[in-house]
């Protein structure tokens, strides 16, 4: 018999993260025949994804002075576990259903808790999306939305009916236009609404029309400076090569500049310092 639904509401209220990978066409069209190279995609992808995970369940303990409790590291594992990724074809999705927040800790109330879990996802966010540029040289374009949003409890990957995902894919197509990660007026809205005091330590407001955009290199700040400058480089080496191998390709050249001005603007920044990094566009 089929299930009966209750007159309950099914859905939470979530942040959605909508990410395209650019170029990712290309890439599918030249690996599509060698099994060996997507299943070495897919470990490359999931490690990413494991490594920015870990980094972040790290970051979460490191201002604990001695050693935190038993509690206090069950808190910062189930922070990190409500932050979900996947990868589906050329595309990364994040959901944090912050409706769905129900544990606490002595230290943290109900707020607080949302807040750090909210803090968790903008990490993970950056910390994915500036390793996988360095690993891959392909560069990132999305969306972030808020708003109802179901996943089936039979299996997450299942069934999911979301129109927090719906508005955040179409940031990514009819607002982010270049490669930026923009944030829409929902969640700006709920942000507002719950006194999320950080926008500015993880967003910048693009000048050009006021749209709020994920800063990703702000997740250097969680590297040690030799990691800082390896993870710089391979992301200069990867978006040179880039724009080398795109020459006859306008739409993908269009994209790639706009990226690399605003990685030299970080790079030869009072926080960096660092021009040896900065991509010579004269010579690509």
């Amino acid at each position: 018999m089929p299930e009966q639904i209750s007159n309950c509401n099914v859905f939470d209220n979530a942040i959605v993260v909508f990410i395209d990978i650019l170029g990712y066409r290309d890439l599918v069209e030249r690996v599509a025949a060698k099994p060996e190279l997507v299943k070495g995609m897919e470990n490359l992808f999931y490690g990413v994804v494991v490594d920015a995970m870990r980094k972040l369940a790290e970051l979460e303990l490191e201002g604990i002075t001695g050693k935190p409790d038993p509690e206090i590291q069950e808190y910062y594992s189930k922070v990190v576990s409500s932050i979900r990724v996947r990868c589906i074809s050329d595309s990364f999705i994040f959901t944090l259903p912050v409706s769905a927040v129900n544990f606490r800790c002595r230290s943290y109330d109900e707020k607080t808790t949302v807040g750090n879990c909210i803090e968790t996802l903008f990490s993970a966010m950056v910390m994915l999306s500036t390793l996988f540029i360095s690993k891959m040289g392909y560069i990132l374009r999305g969306g972030i939305s808020y708003g109802n949003h179901y996943e089936s409890e039979r299996d997450r990957q299942f069934f999911i009916f979301s129109e927090a995902f719906n508005r955040a894919v179409q940031l990514e197509k009819d607002i982010a236009k270049t490669p930026r990660i923009v944030m829409d007026e929902h969640v700006l809205q709920y942000l507002g609404k719950i006194g999320y005091p950080n926008i500015d330590k993880y967003f910048y407001k693009d000048e050009e029309d006021d749209y709020y955009c994920l800063d990703i290199y702000k997740s250097l700040r969680v590297f040690g400076n030799a990691q800082q400058q390896d993870v710089l480089y391979h992301i200069k080496q990867g978006i040179t090569l880039a724009i080398q191998n795109n020459t006859g390709k306008p739409d993908v050249l269009a994209k790639l500049p706009h990226f690399a001005q605003y990685h030299n603007r970080w790079v030869t920044g009072a926080a960096v310092n660092q021009p040896h990094l900065a991509i010579d566009l004269n010579k690509t």
